[in-house]
């Protein structure tokens, strides 16, 4: 199991920030993206530039199959102009052809959006960026 310890030191999660369980009518390939928590966080990477900044994905309601109220906090990352910050919205779930499911974030800071989606067992994500594609892989805490 993930050692909370290792959750990002430069990321807090307000203490009342609400989070809801899914409903049990919502269907499993969609509850996955909820986890045990609904707490993600991980580490942004690009091939193009070195380093990578954190940031905390929250899983705060599965509204219904297709929707997700979600909080993105990241840390100060200079050299991709990324400043700390908390922001919340509404994802969007999305079957692919392939029969994938993604979770849709959009992120106004870049004027783009943030996929995520299971493969084999990891949950990952990538952002798609003008000048530059990110990868990051979610890993739970509590």
């Amino acid at each position: 199991m993930f050692n909370p310890a290792q959750a990002p030191p430069d990321i807090v999660v307000p203490d009342d920030m609400h989070i809801d369980h899914p409903d049990p009518e919502i269907p499993e390939k969609i509850k996955q993206f909820f986890g045990k928590t609904g707490k993600w966080w991980g580490t942004w990477t690009s091939p193009q530039v070195k380093g990578g900044y954190n940031a905390v994905l929250v899983i705060k309601r599965i509204i219904n199959p297709e929707k997700a109220d979600i909080a993105y906090l990241t840390s100060d990352f200079p050299q991709w102009y990324i400043e700390k910050s908390l922001w919340e919205t509404t994802a969007k779930f999305l079957k692919k052809e392939t029969g994938r499911i993604s979770l849709l974030i959009p992120y106004d800071p870049w004027h783009t959006h943030i996929e995520c989606w299971f493969e084999s067992k990891a949950f990952v994500g990538v952002i798609y960026n003008r000048f530059m594609l990110s990868r990051i892989t979610w890993k739970p805490f509590i």
